[in-house]
């Protein structure tokens, strides 16, 4: 909550926005003349940050970033007037660094950010070695790197420095910085309370470390009124999650007095009906507050009508702008819940699920409950949404909804971060391979505890697959690897795919059923692989073998598939995607460091296109086909958005230009094993199965040889959307139990059919020789 704060916080009004734009743009032609006059750069240089602050509120980035460019250009021609140790240029680059900080914690660059904070420190040092560091650098440093600190949620080094600067500076003794500070001892006195064993003293020492920050606030009049509202809003909540029920309303009644003391604001509004609800949730377990509900349902309805009035943003919106709906959302859902059942609980979710940029870019229609029941038949889908004191689940068949309570998300990120570390892993360049696998055994068994508890047992093996949803909230988490109570493994037993939000999922479903055959394919696959990459990238050249590419293909009737490589595999190509059914890009998947959304694909460069790679931002105005698999590292990652998923990355992007369907990896993934279940998927499809269905055969057939047993070789390929329903025609049998056999097990079975009838053969001949004897016999 306090992240949102830090962003909005910075100018709420619009005219700001328009003030400094009007006098830019009044000023400009007589400021171009007298650039190299230093009161005219110190004033253009207290304009631009403001309106580029501005900017960044109303979520105008391309605005803000052009500003960002502009501050940059002022800051180049400084130094190349007066050197680069100019004081004057210096700490400007420390202004600069901020607005780039503040601008790419919006967007959700966490990584981008905290390299501006190190941008701006070594500025800072060189002042600092000139005699020249001032009060205002330093603030701004510090302003930059704590913000930076809360998005990463690296509360201890927060404190740290926070704690440091209000030992040594007065002008850090500001209320920002000391609710910052609550706000971390907040979060680690949660830590120790989870920490095994359990660590009550400090988890005591951190709370009232956060109380004595918060009041400190509170008690100090010279604070303005909304830094103290702020103060009481954290407190009230703090003492709710703690279970100080009477504490808490004690300081709720403060907060409303000290609100009705001036205009009450959307956003305290919104927080005051937050606290309600939650205070009398947690004090009447079983007597619901019709009036406290209903107030903020409608207190998330306006929320979600703010949202939808913002402009889309191609990359989704970052973390701190989810901070506040996660919060209350999630607070609705629980308060609908006791009032009136899980079903509705589920309704409220999804009535907020219109906000999020994917939903709003495909033009989602809101489901119903029956709506997304009425799809289901015998699948079943796991809704996650992970908040800072509990992560709720809805477990959704096509008759019921049911809601559980699981721990709070630090608690499952913890066992995740453990998980994912060791899968990225290859066992082959592990220092000790039985170490790292059985580490994964065991973490994999400790996350499907916290995430599939017992009471899901009955119900798992009941479904014929599963759909996972978490909203983002809780990190990429490989369910394929997750182990059931009786220690089989959920990717093993039962086909699964992921879905960004209930909504998008149905939309892309109906857009499927509605699109029918009105575009009938000329091709069923066509697959691209081992493009002819550009010198300049440095990159190995793929080892695969013309052999290997036909197998691909093979599988398919003659005619109805298409292989090109090398230099065909270009962004050009791309135009022809919509022509096939199933599309497979095999390459080298990357990182474009400038772009928001920067998963990408290396191809061949082309006349037309001399990059060579391929983006999100290059699917504009493309059609793509239905089924999509992208089989090249890490494509199926991009920026967190925490609340906003499926937006950010390769997949959504494809998912935006028309595919139903997309198969990519979250990490990178070995080629062998990714060529070997390529060959088994585009056979399954054959076989009439689902891609989720084609995916899951795969990866049991992967499983069952010995060499590709790892789940580093058959777990890291995940597929989204609508993943439960064939997309071509059955053109071979399947075995049904356990999928089609890998290709050796196939020249294994002939091979020893061959022999059991060549044995017959024999036996046969000699029965025919004896034959004659025992009929004369007879």
């Amino acid at each position: 909550m306090a992240a949102a704060a830090d962003i909005l916080d910075l100018y709420r009004a619009r005219d700001q926005f328009d003030f400094y734009a009007a006098m830019i743009a009044f000023m400009r032609d007589v400021w171009q003349a007298h650039l190299d006059n230093e009161i005219v750069f110190d004033f253009l240089m207290s304009l631009y940050p403001r309106w580029a602050d501005s900017a960044v509120v109303l979520e105008r980035f391309e605005v803000a970033q052009d500003l960002v460019d502009t501050v940059e250009g002022l800051i180049e021609r400084r130094v190349q007037i007066a050197g680069p140790d100019d004081p004057r240029a210096l700490r400007n680059r420390i202004v600069l660094s901020k607005l780039q900080g503040d601008v790419m914690l919006s967007e959700g660059l966490f990584d981008l950010a905290n390299a501006q904070v190190r941008s701006a420190q070594a500025a800072a040092k060189r002042l600092e070695s000139l005699g020249e560091l001032d009060d205002r650098s330093q603030r701004q440093v510090l302003e930059l790197q704590t913000r930076v600190l809360n998005a990463f949620e690296d509360f201890s080094t927060l404190a740290r420095v926070i704690e440091r600067a209000i030992a040594e500076h007065e002008w850090a003794r500001r209320a920002t910085y000391r609710i910052r500070l609550g706000v971390a001892h907040r979060f680690l006195s949660k830590m120790a309370q989870r920490r095994a064993p359990r660590d009550e003293v400090a988890a005591q020492s951190h709370a009232e470390r956060a109380y004595q920050a918060f009041d400190e606030v509170i008690a100090n009049a010279s604070h303005t009124r909304r830094d103290r509202l702020t103060a009481h809003r954290l407190k009230a909540n703090f003492l709710l999650g703690q279970g100080r029920i009477a504490e808490a309303t004690r300081a709720i009644d403060q907060y409303e007095a000290t609100l009705q003391q001036g205009p009450v604001d959307p956003l305290n509004a919104r927080y005051l009906a937050y606290l309600h609800s939650r205070a009398n949730r947690s004090s009447n377990k079983n007597t619901p507050d019709l009036t406290a509900t209903e107030t903020l349902k409608a207190a998330v309805s306006r929320l979600v009508d703010e949202w939808n009035s913002r402009p889309v943003r191609s990359g989704g919106r970052g973390l701190v702008y989810y901070a506040e709906p996660r919060t209350l959302i999630t607070e609705l859902i629980l308060a609908t819940a006791l009032a009136a059942g899980d079903s509705a609980a589920l309704q409220a979710l999804i009535d907020t699920e219109s906000a999020g940029s994917l939903a709003r870019m495909i033009s989602a229609r809101t489901p119903t409950v029956a709506d997304i029941q009425r799809r289901l038949d015998s699948r079943g889908i796991l809704l996650y949404l992970g908040t800072l004191d509990v992560t709720l689940l809805f477990v959704i068949d096509a008759t019921t909804v049911q809601l559980l309570c699981l721990p709070d998300r630090f608690i499952i990120d913890d066992v995740r971060t453990s998980l994912v570390r060791e899968l990225r892993q290859s066992p082959r360049s592990a220092t000790d391979p039985k170490q790292r696998r059985q580490t994964i055994e065991r973490t994999s068994r400790s996350l499907g505890q916290l995430l599939l508890p017992e009471p899901l047992g009955a119900w798992l093996s009941s479904r014929s697959a599963v759909t996972v949803l978490d909203g983002g909230t809780l990190g990429y988490i490989p369910f394929e690897c997750l182990r059931l109570d009786d220690g089989s493994v959920l990717g093993l037993e039962k086909p699964i795919s992921y879905a960004s939000s209930l909504t998008v999922n149905h939309a892309i479903e109906e857009r499927r059923r509605q699109a029918g055959n009105a575009t009938p394919t000329t091709l069923d696959a066509q697959i691209f692989a081992d493009p002819a990459f550009d010198p300049k990238f440095e990159l190995e050249p793929l080892p695969l073998t013309r052999t290997q590419g036909n197998r691909l293909v093979g599988v398919y009737p003659e005619g109805r598939a298409e292989l090109k490589l090398g230099s065909e595999v270009t962004v050009t190509a791309l135009r022809e995607c919509s022509k096939a059914t199933v599309v497979q890009w095999l390459t080298h998947g990357g990182r474009i460091r400038e772009e928001e959304r920067f998963a990408s694909l290396y191809l061949a460069s082309s006349a037309a296109d001399p990059d060579g790679r391929l983006s999100a931002r290059d699917l504009t105005g493309f059609t793509s086909a239905p089924l999509v698999i992208l089989t090249a590292c890490g494509v199926g990652r991009g920026p967190r958005r925490v609340g906003d998923p499926g937006v950010s990355d390769l997949s959504g992007a494809f998912i935006l230009v028309g595919a139903s369907a997309v198969m990519a990896p979250l990490e990178n993934i070995e080629f062998h094993a990714t060529v070997r279940m390529s060959e088994e998927i585009h056979r399954s499809l054959t076989s009439g199965r689902s891609p989720a269905q084609a995916l899951f055969d795969a990866r049991r057939a992967l499983a069952s040889d010995p060499e590709w047993s790892d789940p580093y070789y058959h777990s890291l390929l995940h597929v989204r959307g609508d993943a439960h329903t064939p997309y071509l025609p059955k053109y071979r049998e399947c075995d049904e139990r356990r999928g089609p056999p890998p290709r050796t097990a196939t020249w294994w079975i002939v091979a020893i059919a061959l022999a059991a009838v060549a044995a017959w053969l024999i036996r046969r001949s000699k029965s025919d020789v004896t034959t004659p004897d025992s009929s004369s016999d007879q």
